[in-house]
């Protein structure tokens, strides 16, 4: 049995645009057709609730984690993907201290 999405987590996807919250963090993507860049955007909704400040550069490893929970709550609720594709830069293995 896989992870289970909780109360303090939640994801959406429409027409290849995409969002996983968990707590306070927000992680989105947006394609360039629809306005986005076409990379994960993070947000820490306690400090930035306007979702103004991408955090992804600075915490790249939080990306890694919620983008790896989104795969997981994807394959639960067998969400059908669009076909545009995060061209997700690949983090460091080793991550910055926050």
């Amino acid at each position: 049995m896989t992870e289970r999405i909780d109360d303090g987590q939640f994801g959406s996807e429409h027409f290849g645009q995409r969002a996983y919250r968990e707590g306070d963090w927000k992680l989105i993507y947006a394609p360039p057709a629809y306005g986005g860049s076409g990379e994960y955007a993070l947000y820490d909704l306690a400090t930035d609730p306007g979702e103004t400040n991408d955090l992804a550069a600075v915490h790249p490893c939080q990306v890694r984690e919620l983008a790896a929970r989104w795969n997981v709550y994807t394959s639960e609720i067998r969400v059908v993907p669009g076909t545009s594709r995060p061209s997700m830069r690949k983090p460091s293995d080793r991550c910055p201290p926050e």
